[in-house]
């Protein structure tokens, strides 16, 4: 009789239940978008592996196989959602040791990215992240691909891609990128 060996993404499930802890006094709203955006931010700035694999989509960076990792956390306790009247919170559950001490090499690891993430870009909105994570995301992808593009261009190509924001906003979040080398300097 053969047995089953399960593995199971211990500290990708834990990473959702920190970030949980972490911003439950600091976000204005911890849900599915900024989740998404703060764990891309941390893999795409602060180097913290979590293996997950990103596209761009209607609200900037995003990976499908997150979600079920949320939905994996929750059942196993680690967070819990709350509803709200527009969208969800992402709160820490009562079983966020148990996350912890199953991925407890991988967040000592990480914890310096995971507190960097989370000060750095924990007090904005879904939306402020949404550009944010955008920018980050479209200046990786134009180094990948090798367009040399200026400041203007750049700046037009985010406008193509999140028409929902004004030219300051984005201008101010590129500028803000730029200043603290999250991105390059155009």
């Amino acid at each position: 009789m053969m047995s089953a060996v399960f593995n199971f993404p211990w500290h990708q499930y834990a990473t959702i239940a920190e970030l949980a802890e972490r911003l439950e006094r600091k976000s204005p709203q911890f849900g599915k978008t900024a989740l998404q955006k703060m764990i891309y931010l941390l893999q795409t700035l602060f180097n913290v592996d979590c293996g997950y694999s990103y596209t761009l989509y209607h609200y900037g960076p995003y990976a499908a196989d997150l979600l079920t990792d949320l939905d994996s956390a929750q059942d196993l306790g680690g967070v819990k959602i709350e509803e709200l009247e527009r969208g969800i919170r992402i709160l820490p559950g009562d079983k966020i040791q148990d996350l912890r001490s199953r991925a407890k090499a991988f967040l000592e690891k990480s914890d310096e990215g995971i507190e960097k993430v989370a000060e750095e870009f924990g007090a904005r909105t879904a939306k402020e992240l949404e550009l944010i994570a955008t920018i980050v995301y479209a200046d990786r992808e134009t180094k990948t691909d090798g367009t040399g593009y200026s400041r203007q261009d750049f700046i037009k190509l985010i406008q193509g891609i999140k028409p929902g924001f004004t030219r300051t906003e984005i201008e101010t979040s590129v500028q803000e990128l730029e200043s603290k080398s999250y991105i390059k300097s155009r």
